[in-house]
């Protein structure tokens, strides 16, 4: 007795290995439905993954053009360029990971108010961002200017001095350190002196005396050294180099907290709004499905048309569901069945235990499959 119960449960286990192992017949298959219907349609081939989508067949060409709804693909477009922008920069890519049953095609209504919302939430970000942006660029300027001091104090020369010249034109700014040499001698053959005032990596900070002022030629001799001006501080002419250090330092204060106001901001605006991104998140995913179908959605308006790969066995469940699910009368069609020699594709029935799981950002049209030129309309 225990060793037919054995025996019975070894056929059993063989039995079922050769299921898992031999692919699954698939079909070439058609849906005909009411064009309004098309996100329930491919709402349902998502949940049950049971159809690999493709082009429509080319005898068709001549009775069904392409067709998407134009006003979805707008309003997908924007809402998952605003999604795609913000969870990026806020390193929310991929958090997004949708259940099989909620493969449900959002409508144009849902995802136009998220699109609305995001809109201004990045308008806010951006803006902050250019403020720190114009902050940032004033801080270097700022530490520019402290080594101009130090460096002038330490040569000994009295820049109000200078600058009370009339026949004088200073200018500060950086040079490829490279190019200084050159751009010394060169200038020195025109009676104007360029000082060397420091360095910082490959740049090296400079003063411009013109003597004759900026010339045409002086103004060449700049260009060609890659020389960059930078905007000078009336403090620098002015004031002792103490004075002007204390003036930079004070200034440098302000802007790290204004900076760091800036950052307190966008954080407290991703902490008050991060729901609402993951939230568009899941929208995008679950409308990606239907909008992976334009260019292989066909019709001939009220009718629209689908074709793929289904699998033989899984058609009473599609054809159940499409009933049952679409508001309107679904057609589903298929080949007959196909001969052993009939390179149609295969399937196989235990591809969740060895493919990758998929990606939680995307649909299921961007995962590999045994028909690389394919696409499933799933997740």
């Amino acid at each position: 007795m225990a060793k037919s119960s054995r025996d019975h449960h070894r056929v059993s286990l063989g039995a079922f290995a050769r299921r898992m192992l031999t692919p699954a017949q698939m079909v070439k298959a058609g849906v005909f439905f009411l064009a309004d219907d098309g996100p329930a349609v491919v709402s349902v081939l998502a949940r049950l993954r049971t159809c690999q989508i493709e082009r429509g067949a080319t005898e068709l060409k001549d009775y069904l053009a392409p067709y998407f709804p134009d006003q979805f693909r707008e309003v997908y477009r924007q809402l998952r360029s605003q999604y795609e922008w913000l969870a990026q920069r806020w390193q929310l890519t991929g958090a997004t990971r949708l259940d099989r049953d909620q493969q449900v095609v959002p409508t144009i209504d849902e995802m136009r108010p998220l699109g609305e919302a995001l809109e201004i939430l990045t308008r806010k970000i951006e803006a902050l961002g250019q403020r720190r942006k114009k902050l940032e660029a004033r801080q270097g300027e700022l530490e520019h200017f402290e080594e101009y001091v130090r460096a002038l104090a330490e040569l000994g020369l009295d820049v109000q001095a200078l600058a009370e010249l009339r026949f004088l034109h200073l200018r500060f700014g950086m040079v490829p350190r490279e190019n200084l040499d050159r751009l010394r001698t060169s200038a020195q053959l025109g009676d104007d002196m360029v000082l060397e005032l420091g360095t910082r990596g490959d740049r090296a900070h400079v003063l411009v005396v013109g003597a004759g002022g900026i010339t045409p030629d002086l103004d060449g001799l700049l260009a060609k050294a890659h020389f960059e001006p930078l905007r000078a501080e009336r403090a620098v002419f002015t004031g002792s180099s103490d004075a002007v250090r204390q003036e930079l330092a004070e200034e440098e204060a302000t802007i790290r907290s204004e900076l760091d106001d800036a950052r307190s901001e966008e954080d407290d605006l991703r902490r008050e709004h991060q729901t609402l991104v993951q939230d568009a998140g899941q929208v995008v995913a679950r409308a990606t499905v239907f909008a992976e179908c334009d260019g292989a959605m066909e019709g001939r308006l009220p009718v629209a048309f689908l074709s793929g790969w289904v699998v033989r066995e899984q058609l009473p469940e599609l054809e159940a569901a499409l009933r049952r699910e679409v508001p309107n009368p679904v057609a589903l069609v298929h080949e007959p069945a196909a001969s052993k020699d009939d390179p149609h594709p295969a399937r196989s029935r235990c591809r969740r235990y060895f493919s990758r799981p998929p990606a939680s950002s995307r649909s299921m049209a961007h995962r590999a499959t045994t028909r690389s030129t394919r696409r499933w309309c799933s997740r």
